[in-house]
């Protein structure tokens, strides 16, 4: 008899939702490096727009932060 969740093939979950799960934690992680790599080249080459590039790049880096490592979205402490 074969499973009706796995069609058979052993596995409970199916490789697009274990994509869709990885997708979004995989482009946080590159946008935080991307920006930071932006940060980091500006303030070696003293780009006049570096203040600017701080303070976009810290309030979208501290967002994703706080959303990966707040106790409230998992409710664990």
């Amino acid at each position: 008899m074969i499973c009706g969740s796995c069609g058979g093939i052993g596995k409970a979950e199916p490789l697009t939702e274990r994509m869709n799960k990885r997708t979004a934690p995989i482009l946080a992680i590159m946008l935080v490096m991307i920006l930071l790599t932006i940060i980091s080249l500006a303030a070696l080459f003293e780009n006049k727009y570096f203040t600017e590039l701080l303070a976009f790049s810290s309030a979208i880096i501290g967002s994703i932060c706080g959303y990966y490592f707040s106790s409230l979205k998992t409710g664990k402490a």
